[in-house]
């Protein structure tokens, strides 16, 4: 296969030739492995168990290794169903994203999906709110025919919409910049906040993404008895809620930091030389989950007064 071979597009056509001294019958293709001289491996292979003689023109199509992932939509507007971000373009190319294979993941892979035409959205059910999500984070993974893969990471802000419509609210326990409320880390069983409908009508919510550290009681949401959060391991956490009536919300709730003890306490050397007067015994190295803390500290003991 020569460069010349290949479409612009990125595809090219195999074609079976029969030569004159083959048997008369039905023929057809059975297999066809595609290999790359240059990387020395199979990177393409290709089964036919038919006697359709339209397998005597088979189509295969082979990607330039992805550098870039874009979208065309810079943000998403707030209170619509399944709204689009456009259409995804590696390398600049939307017309050929379909020959890429996709993975999402990250805090909000869950409300999107990629569409059989390669476009991101919004799942059919999810819309969100901008008073209690001010962003959508999340990644995408393209990967190539050859198997080789890029992932990208995306923020996208949410635009706050005027809507008379009847809708999920929620009250914080503890107001925090950027997400719908907070807690204090190692605080187990701690409350989030109040759910209620903006008509004030009375219905049930349920949980319909975080139920491995939220529940539900009444109105009130907290975190499950047992169940504290770690502000230097995770800040935030997606919860889905949704009321009786089928309103649905999507909340980003943040964890504060609350300065720790800390809990352990080192020396970087445990010697030093005899007959040295004022001579350097090593650092103190404070162990504290708190990064970026300072100390102050105090000898004790028998000997502090030769320190």
């Amino acid at each position: 296969l020569n460069k010349s071979d290949i479409n612009t597009d990125g595809t090219f056509t195999i074609k079976q030739q029969l030569n004159e001294a083959a048997p008369s019958g039905t023929f057809f293709i059975k297999e066809y492995y595609l290999y790359d001289n240059s990387s020395g491996k199979n990177r393409e292979s290709i089964s036919n168990q038919s006697t359709d003689s339209a397998l005597f023109s088979t189509t295969v199509n082979i990607s330039r290794d992805p550098v870039s992932i874009t979208f065309s939509e810079a943000s998403v507007n707030e209170q619509i169903l399944g709204v689009s971000l456009g259409k995804i373009s590696v390398n600049s190319d939307s017309a050929n994203s379909s020959i890429y294979t996709y993975v999402l993941s990250g805090k909000d892979a869950d409300l999107i999906e990629i569409s059989s035409l390669g476009y991101l959205r919004l799942k059919s059910d999810v819309k969100l709110d901008a008073s209690f999500k001010s962003t959508l984070n999340f990644s995408i993974q393209a990967t190539g025919t050859s198997g080789t893969s890029l992932t990208k990471i995306f923020s996208i802000p949410v635009n706050e919409v005027t809507t008379t419509a009847d809708a999920i609210a929620f009250t914080p326990a503890t107001a925090v910049s950027g997400v719908v409320g907070g807690v204090n880390e190692n605080s187990a069983g701690a409350t989030v906040g109040t759910l209620s409908r903006t008509d004030a009508s009375t219905v049930t919510y349920t949980l319909i993404s975080g139920s491995d550290y939220f529940e539900i009681s009444g109105t009130t949401l907290k975190l499950k008895d047992g169940i504290s959060f770690n502000k230097e391991a995770t800040d935030q956490y997606l919860v889905s809620v949704q009321d009786s009536d089928g309103n649905k919300a999507h909340f980003d709730v943040g964890v504060i930091n609350v300065n720790e003890t800390p809990t352990t306490i080192s020396l970087s050397s445990n010697y030093m030389s005899e007959g040295v007067a004022g001579i350097t015994v090593g650092s103190i190295v404070p162990g504290d989950p708190d990064v970026g803390d300072t100390f102050t500290y105090e000898l004790s003991c028998t000997d502090a007064a030769s320190f």
